[in-house]
């Protein structure tokens, strides 16, 4: 075989190995029907009897949003918050929320600045095994 051919079989096989992953994580986030999750804003939202709220109607980049849980018949001390960009693929973000007082849950979360005006954060909070899917909007 051609030394040339060979060659352009090997830049190819790099350059889909390096750039196909990203092309299809970001195929993947981008069908993520929001519908589904519970979208956070200072209204309260319920999901399978759990209720969020937000002390803000949008979060900001690098600014702290409290976040407030009532999860009813909950037993672990602490709640996981993990949340990746729909728009943008910047990795996933984890938050912990602290029991306040039986069955609520209270905490931070501070999203990483990103490139866009706004973005959608989504994920999920967990109780254990248990969890609810959320969304926090963010803007600029």
């Amino acid at each position: 075989m051609n030394n040339k051919v060979k060659f352009l079989f090997i830049a190819l096989a790099l350059g889909a190995g390096f750039l196909l992953p990203n092309l299809l994580n970001k195929a993947k986030t981008m069908h993520v029907d929001l519908s589904e999750y519970c979208m956070l804003s200072t209204k309260l939202c319920e999901q399978d009897g759990v209720k969020i709220q937000l002390n803000k109607d949008r979060a900001h980049p690098l600014m702290p949003v409290e976040i407030q849980v009532f999860w009813p018949n909950a037993e672990a001390e602490q709640l996981l918050v993990s949340l990746q960009g729909k728009e943008m693929d910047m990795g996933v973000v984890k938050y912990q929320l602290d029991m306040i007082k039986p069955n609520v849950y209270q905490g931070e979360i501070i999203l990483p600045v990103c490139t866009e005006d706004s973005m959608t954060w989504y994920g999920t909070i967990a109780e254990g095994e248990n969890s609810v899917q959320a969304a926090v909007r963010m803007t600029r």
